[in-house]
């Protein structure tokens, strides 16, 4: 179990089946309230298609949509879900 200083990014598309288990309430719920939750232009996802799923799962929060996916390249993320520890 992560720190209470500890924070991170997890980033996670609305296609992504395994994506779509760690989003459900219960989950989220039970998890470090640290994360912020990382969508962008992955696969069939647009900026678009984000929002409505959002829209449909107000629980997910807080989510950024990164258009360019500058976060993505940054961190080298390959595939999804991916969570990255962005301090100690």
């Amino acid at each position: 179990m992560a720190k209470n200083d500890d924070s991170f990014f997890k980033f996670v598309a609305s296609w992504c089946p395994a994506c779509k288990k760690q989003l459900i309430p219960e989950k989220i719920k039970s998890a470090d309230k640290n994360y912020i939750y990382i969508f962008g232009n992955y696969g069939p996802d647009s900026k678009e298609k984000v929002i409505k799923f959002l829209k449909e799962n107000p629980h997910i929060k807080p989510a950024y949509f990164d258009n360019e996916n500058i976060l993505r390249k940054h961190f080298n993320v390959k595939k999804v879900p991916f969570t990255v520890k962005i301090n100690e």
